[in-house]
């Protein structure tokens, strides 16, 4: 209790000034117009849905049932307690960050071990003013990795929610969470928060597992659409493919009527939400039924495009490949104090 109180206190004083610090240098911001985004108040009529992979947000217990090893005090890394509240710490400041002068009101993350690490990110921390109920669910992920949704209860109501779970060549892995919310008493949104399968042992060689869990989501949007074709549907993820490649044109391709819109299919080539080998890409990415655009439904986009959150906080020099690359937690096994190897983006929707 002494150890969290003290974290508590130190937490405290941070969320005075680090909404200010991601303002102040929003200026190193992909994306139209951020600076202005941000300042904007929500309040009445939008919320901002954000999406992040906060890498490998583990517990420092050891869990019998899961490949927990590399993430325990006396495993390489030396995953303290220290350590664990730091990454607690940051992740806060980032989600929070992301929200402008208001906290996020819809929060999809995944890379995260279990509800605990939920409940620490959101009782002990600057989000513990946001009113955040969870929803998750244990998946059968070796690793022991799961998806998340954080939602202001203010605005929000849990209808229904489950995990769509996922075999993949004889192996289990990460569910797809399925969250059915109500807004403001009004209006339906159906929201997926996904972490699909690696680029493990290469690309083209991986390829299969993802276009496999792109026709498992594809079967689910299309059983929502064809039952209400105005239906909100928003799908928000770490999908390790682009915009372009075949799982991701399995959801947002132009055969269906019941085709999903991806609203990083059009964003500059040369940035994005994750770098590998001096590449950038938008493997972190948000998709929307046509209802949505349309705005026929009591649900719409505000600027009519999404964001990457990207402030200087967030990313570090490249001394590799020259430009910035995410600031992550790790750098092998040394802890380096970062955030994470993705960056967060988000969504404004505006309601009834």
């Amino acid at each position: 209790m002494g150890s969290w109180y003290l974290g508590r206190k130190l937490l405290v004083d941070m969320q005075k000034t680090s909404l200010l610090i991601a303002l102040f240098l929003s200026l190193a911001i992909y994306g139209q117009t951020l600076p202005e985004v941000l300042d904007e108040e929500r309040q009445g009529n939008a919320f901002r849905a954000v999406f992040y992979n906060i890498e490998n947000l583990f517990d420092t217990l050891d869990n019998a049932s899961v490949q927990d090893e590399e993430f325990l005090p006396n495993a390489e890394k030396q995953w303290d307690s220290r350590k664990y509240r730091i990454k607690i710490s940051n992740m806060a400041k980032a989600i929070r960050s992301v929200g402008g002068w208001q906290a996020p009101e819809l929060i999809g993350l995944v890379e995260l071990e279990n509800r605990k690490v939920l409940l620490d990110l959101t009782a002990h921390t600057a989000l513990r003013s946001g009113n955040y109920e969870i929803v998750h669910y244990d998946s059968d992920d070796p690793r022991g990795i799961d998806a998340a949704l954080l939602y202001n209860t203010e605005l929000f109501s849990v209808i229904y929610s489950k995990p769509i779970k996922m075999r993949l060549e004889d192996v289990n892995t990460r569910d797809i969470l399925y969250v059915k919310l109500l807004v403001a008493q009004k209006d339906t949104l159906h929201v997926f928060v996904n972490h699909w399968p690696s680029r493990r042992g290469g690309k083209e060689q991986s390829e299969a597992k993802r276009v496999k869990a792109a026709n498992i989501l594809r079967g689910v949007v299309d059983s929502i659409l064809a039952d209400n074709p105005l239906a909100n549907i928003l799908a928000m993820g770490d999908f390790n493919d682009a915009p372009a490649d075949k799982s991701m044109l399995v959801l947002a391709g132009a055969s269906s009527a019941h085709s999903l819109t991806n609203l990083m299919a059009t964003m500059p080539n040369t940035q994005g939400s994750h770098k590998y080998n001096g590449m950038w890409d938008y493997l972190d990415q948000l998709l929307v039924s046509p209802s949505m655009l349309s705005q026929t439904s009591g649900l719409g986009l505000k600027h009519e495009m999404a964001y990457v959150f990207n402030v200087d906080f967030l990313v570090e020099s490249d001394d590799r490949y020259g430009d910035f690359v995410p600031f992550r937690t790790w750098k092998g096994p040394v802890f380096i104090a970062g955030f994470s190897d993705h960056l967060p983006v988000f969504v404004d929707i505006t309601y009834r």
